[in-house]
């Protein structure tokens, strides 16, 4: 409910009212924190969010490519990179000295279409008739998949919900594995059976990886034949 009640307002600048207002060790530290990284960045990240909370994901996904595209171009990206990376001095200069520096022009300027138009937008997959039009090389990924299931083809749709519910599998399987490597930790003896549960949920992974990779593969060589 702190954070709640800290970050539930319509701008930065309110934010950082709320985080001054509040005045304890979190609030400052917090306020430090976003006082040390790029105002552009701050800004533009609370807009990001902002729009794509009532966005589809295929909307969020374009967004966020256009927005990334943009940073390309300005300074504050490579002004980091270097302070972290190359440097590792820690004292970047950033483009703006304040957040409150940062107009709401330059924000918007993030969001709207890139330099050469359609082109450099995000690439979803489109439908052609029934199918799918994926490139014709290459084995598709589970991103592939992923992205294909946003849009309406009822057969996508339905091996996406597959691949969740697989992909739910591997999720488990692993907390199993995780959970028998504290426990053997743990123990002041080793337990064999600790040991042959891991392998067996290692295994059960891999099969159930494999199993959606072949699946995959299978349903886009179906749908090229149908092109």
């Amino acid at each position: 409910e702190h954070i709640d009640d800290v970050f539930s307002a319509d701008s930065v600048e309110e934010i950082i009212a709320n985080l001054e207002q509040d005045g304890g060790d979190w609030a400052t530290q917090t306020l430090d924190k976003l006082r040390q990284v790029s105002p552009l960045s701050v800004k533009v990240t609370f807009e990001l969010l902002k729009r794509g909370a009532n966005l589809s994901i295929a909307d969020a996904l374009t967004m966020e490519f256009r927005v990334a595209q943009h940073m390309m171009e300005g300074k504050d990206f490579f002004e980091g990179v270097r302070s972290v990376l190359i440097d590792r001095d820690n004292k970047p200069t950033w483009a703006h000295e304040s957040i409150e520096a940062v107009t709401s022009d330059e924000v918007e300027a993030f969001f709207q279409e890139p330099v050469g138009g359609g082109k450099f937008e995000l690439q979803l997959p489109t439908e052609r008739g029934d199918s799918i039009a994926f490139p014709p090389a290459g084995q598709p990924n589970r991103q592939d998949l992923l992205a294909a299931t946003l849009l309406h083809g009822e057969e996508w749709q339905a091996l996406g919900r597959k691949m969740e519910a697989s992909m739910s599998a591997i999720e488990a399987a692993r907390e199993r594995d995780l959970a028998a490597d504290e426990a053997a930790f743990r123990s002041s003896t080793p337990q064999t059976d600790q040991a042959d549960d891991t392998a067996t949920s290692r295994k059960g992974v891999q099969t159930v990886a494999g199993d959606i990779d072949k699946e995959i593969l299978a349903f886009k060589q179906q749908q090229l034949a149908r092109q």
